[in-house]
C-alpha cells in the first residue's frame, strides 16, 4: 500500500508477470485493477493489453473528445535523448550489424534515413526539402543524386489505373 490514490502492484499471473494499479481504496487489495505493463513467459512485452501477442506490442485505446468528433489521444513511442545537439535514432540490425536506420538530428531537426550499412540515402530537412543519394545538409528544394554506376533517375507517371503512362 502506497497510501497514493491508487495503488501499485507486480502480480504473478501463470505465463505472465503483470504491473497493476488498484482501485484506490488504499486497501492492498487487488479489486478493480487495470494492468498497465505485461511480460509474457515467451518473451514478448505489451503495455496497454495483457496478452501481448509480438516482441513488443503497445496498445492505446483511443478517446473521443467532449464533441465526439476528434480523437485526442494516440499511441506514441518517444525517443528523448535530452541532448538538443544529439541524435536520436531507430537502428536495424542483424547479429549487430547494421543494415539500416532512421536518425533524428536534435540541432538540425532533421530526419535521415540510412540503408546498406550506414550509409546515408536520403535526408529530409526541418522545411520539408528532400535529398536523395547525397548528404546536402541543409536539402534545397528535391535533390536526387544517382552516381555513375546507376542508372539514372526515372520519374514515372501513373494513370489512374495504376499503369504507368507517357507524359
Amino acid at each position: 500500500d502506497t497510501g497514493q490514490s491508487k495503488d501499485y502492484f507486480i502480480v504473478a499471473n501463470g505465463s505472465r508477470l503483470g504491473i497493476v494499479y488498484g482501485d484506490g481504496s488504499n486497501t492492498g487489495s487487488f479489486s478493480a485493477t487495470a494492468e498497465i505493463a505485461s511480460f509474457g513467459n515467451s518473451g514478448n512485452v505489451g503495455f496497454g493489453t495483457d496478452s501481448p501477442s509480438s516482441q513488443l506490442e503497445i496498445k492505446k485505446n483511443l478517446k473521443r473528445d467532449s464533441s465526439g468528433t476528434g480523437i485526442t489521444q494516440y499511441p506514441a513511442i518517444t525517443i528523448d535523448n535530452g541532448n538538443s545537439s544529439g541524435f536520436s535514432q531507430v537502428r536495424f540490425t542483424d547479429d549487430g550489424t547494421e543494415n539500416a536506420s532512421i536518425l533524428v538530428s536534435n540541432s538540425e531537426q532533421s530526419m535521415r534515413f540510412r540503408a546498406g550499412g550506414a550509409t546515408e540515402r536520403m535526408r529530409i530537412g526541418s522545411a520539408g526539402d528532400v535529398s536523395i543519394g547525397t548528404s546536402v545538409s541543409p536539402p534545397v528544394g528535391l535533390t536526387i543524386t544517382a552516381d555513375e554506376d546507376s542508372h539514372g533517375v526515372n520519374l514515372t507517371r501513373l494513370a489512374d489505373s495504376g499503369n504507368p503512362s507517357n507524359g
